[in-house]
């Protein structure tokens, strides 16, 4: 379940990763994400319905930098 919904919404199939650290670093921010939509308290426990209300409530600039100071963290 876990891996579909990563592919199909945060687009996982789009990465090439070469090395273990970076393979590390795409999962550990899609892991984030997931339980970052996942957590949001009308998604009911649901992914899909997370997602949707995290996108309408987050604006691309705290986003972007939220995943920056992530990527920053763990490199």
């Amino acid at each position: 379940m876990f891996f579909r919904q990563t592919k199909n919404n945060l687009g996982i199939n789009k990465y090439q990763v070469r090395s273990s650290k970076a393979i590390d670093r795409i999962l550990l921010l899609a892991s984030l994400t997931y339980t970052y939509c996942l957590i949001e308290k009308d998604a009911n426990d649901s992914f899909g319905k997370g997602i949707i209300l995290r996108r309408n409530q987050v604006n691309i600039n705290v986003y972007c930098k939220y995943l920056y100071l992530i990527f920053l963290i763990y490199r």
